[in-house]
């Protein structure tokens, strides 16, 4: 999660890079994680997978610097939100910021 502010609220992106994430994982059957598990073991279709990843990564990567992508990012979605529930800030509960929390709560559970 990004600590500098609230993100703006882009569902219509979202929605719509969501249901391209699921067609891929549907075709091919891997998540993005899974896809290193399946090449160490040796299957060749994680080949295919993980070249239909970078490929999608690399296509939103261009796609974004263009006017096209702008206009996704910055027209069809509502924009920051309205309603802001976070400071500019990290919220720090306790005192601990959010990362260093994190870490103690997944030490302690090892």
């Amino acid at each position: 999660m990004h600590w500098g502010g609230p993100k703006g609220l882009t569902p219509v992106t979202d929605i719509v890079g969501g249901a391209l994430f699921g067609i891929g994982l549907a075709i091919s059957g891997y998540f993005p994680g899974s896809i290193w598990m399946a090449l160490g073991e040796g299957r060749r279709d994680a080949v295919f997978a993980l070249a239909g990843a970078i490929l999608g990564a690399a296509t939103w990567t261009a796609l974004y610097q263009t006017p096209v992508g702008l206009w996704m990012h910055n027209v069809i979605d509502l924009g920051p939100p309205k309603i802001l529930l976070w400071n500019a800030k990290p919220p720090y509960i306790m005192g601990i910021s959010p990362p260093l929390a994190l870490f103690g709560i997944a030490w302690s559970t090892a």
